[in-house]
Formats: C-alpha cells, structure tokens, sequence
C-alpha cells in the first residue's frame, strides 16, 4: 500500500514538474515569438504603409503626367486649327511652312522629355514647373494667331511691311517656345545620363577592385615562390 502510494506521488510529483518545465518553456517561446511576430508585423506594417503611400504618389504623378500631355496636346491641336486659318487670310505660305516646322520640332521635343520622364519619376517636380512655363507660351501663342484669324480684315488692309511685323512676331513666338521645349528636353537628357552614370559607376569600381585583388594575389605568389 505504502509502495503504491509513493508509486502514486512520484507520477503526480513527474507529472507536475515535466509539465511546469513545459509550461514554462512555452511560456518562453511564445513570448519571443510573440516579440518576433511584434516586430515582423510592424515592418510589415510600415512596408506596407510607404508601399501604400508610394503606391498613392506613383499613381498622382502618372495623372498630372497625363493631364500635362493632354493639355499640351489640346493647346497643340489649336494652334494647328487655327494656324492654316491666318495664314489663309494673310495669304503668307512661306511664314505657315517655317511655323509649322518650327511646331513639329516642338511636340518631338516634348514626346521625348516624356518618354525620359517616364524612366524617371523622381524628376516629376522639377520638370512640370518647367513645362507650366512651355504651356503658358503656347497659351500665348494661341491667343496671338486668334488675333490674327479675328482680324483678318484690317491685316488685309495693312501694307506689306505692317503685315510681315504682325508674322514677324509670330515667328518671335514660335521661335521662342520652341527652345523652351528643346531647353527642356536637354535637361531632360542631362537627367537621363546623370542617372546612367550613376548606374554604371559600381560595376566600373567592382571591375576596378576585381583587377586589384588579381594584381595583389599574383604578387603574393610571385613572393611566395
């Protein structure tokens, strides 16, 4: 009897203490994958959150790209409704042929400075303050050949030498917005190759340490030998 009671308090006294020490031990682990789970969920946390965020600016910059094309697209398309008109009435083809030139240039500058653009994103600010002063000068442009298409009556009645000062500055303009697209897009491409440069520069210094430690190693041998 004696023999199966001490029997019995030895299981429960094992029982005990084996499951306190598991107890115990899953207590500990799961307070460190607690910590761990913690720390993993906050970073993923804050990932997630500057993914969202970048997610968020991505998708505003790509609309205020589309919307800076579109408009420069729609004040394009009238210059080009309104151009053919004045120069009808002015009956000036030679000034129509060097405008219409100069406006070909122009839209291939700015396809271009987009296309850069679209490779990199992060010079978004920089290059829509520029374009704003680009899109201001078409403006000006449009309202200047409007006059021109309005007044179409009193430029017939202008000497030769008045009419031409009229399609003088009118070339002045032209002549003018198209190197603010090409100023723009040589920035653009500046911005283009900076970025290249810089990409290309570790794998020149790898190549370069690659070669120094080849040098080194060899003159170990040769002193070894």
């Amino acid at each position: 009897m004696i023999k199966k009671s001490l029997y019995r308090f030895l299981f429960i006294a094992f029982y005990v203490l084996h499951i306190g020490d598991c107890l115990a031990q899953t207590q500990y682990w799961d307070a460190a994958l607690t910590q761990i789970l913690v720390e993993t969920n906050k970073t993923n946390y804050k990932d997630n959150k500057e993914a969202l965020s970048n997610q968020y600016v991505s998708h505003a910059t790509v609309l205020a790209w589309k919307k800076t094309e579109n408009d420069f697209k729609k004040i394009v398309d009238k210059i080009d409704k309104h151009l053919t008109t004045a120069f009808i009435v002015a009956a000036d083809v030679t000034s129509l042929y060097n405008v219409y030139k100069s406006l070909d240039e122009m839209v291939d500058y700015q396809e271009k400075s987009f296309k850069i653009l679209y490779k990199y994103p992060w010079a978004a600010g920089w290059f829509f303050d520029k374009q704003a002063d680009v899109y201001k000068s078409a403006k000006d442009m449009v309202s200047f050949i409007l006059i021109i298409v309005f007044s179409y009556g009193d430029i017939n009645k202008m000497q030769v030498s008045s009419r031409e000062t009229v399609f003088r500055e009118l070339n002045t303009l032209v002549a003018m917005l198209r190197a603010k697209c090409y100023s723009l897009y040589n920035k653009m491409k500046q911005v283009e190759l900076a970025q290249l440069y810089k990409n290309t520069r570790p794998y020149k210094f790898y190549n370069k340490d690659k070669e120094l430690v080849k040098e080194i190693l060899k003159n170990i041998k040769t002193f070894n030998q």
